[in-house]
């Protein structure tokens, strides 16, 4: 089983006594990471982890290649909180196929702001490009388009 983990500290409160009464400030987002690329075989199991500390409570949304990811048969999806108040979001995916190669991301959010990390998963098998919506461009104006690939390792991608 592969892992990566992500560990996010973000919008944390603190208490600060002034003149004998108590206020709450809200700090600007602090996040740890440690989080890699990581390769594996088509048929593995891998669970990506998402660890954040929030006032209000975070919200975690999974991403794959820029796509929002939903529970299937393969992959669920879940939170719990530890007895240290850490909310910790998992993502398992199961009998892992080409197709689950890509760029994960881990998007935290709540009142005060948001963010966010991403790390590739390459799985095993030959090279492909995922459909892409359509892009208008404007004259004169610098465009940046992020292909959306899976398999490895990678010798050319596939041009459609």
């Amino acid at each position: 089983m592969c892992m990566i983990h992500l560990k996010i500290i973000l919008a944390a409160i603190i208490k600060a006594e002034v003149e004998g009464s108590i206020s709450e400030f809200r700090c600007a987002t602090i996040f740890n990471l440690s989080i890699s690329e990581q390769t594996i075989h088509p048929g593995n199991t891998v669970s990506l982890r998402c660890i954040a500390t929030g006032n209000p409570s975070p919200r975690v949304t999974w991403y794959l290649d820029g796509t929002v990811i939903g529970r299937t048969s393969r992959i669920s999806l879940g939170d719990y909180v530890t007895d240290h108040a850490h909310m910790v979001s998992f993502l398992n995916i199961s009998e892992t196929h080409m197709e689950d190669g890509g760029e994960y991301t881990c998007e935290v959010s709540n009142d005060v702001g948001s963010t966010s990390h991403s790390a590739r998963l390459n799985v095993n098998g030959p090279a492909f490009v995922r459909s892409m919506p359509n892009v208008t461009a404007i004259s004169s104006e610098d465009l940046m388009i992020r292909c959306p690939y899976g398999g490895y390792p990678i010798k050319a991608v596939p041009v459609v």
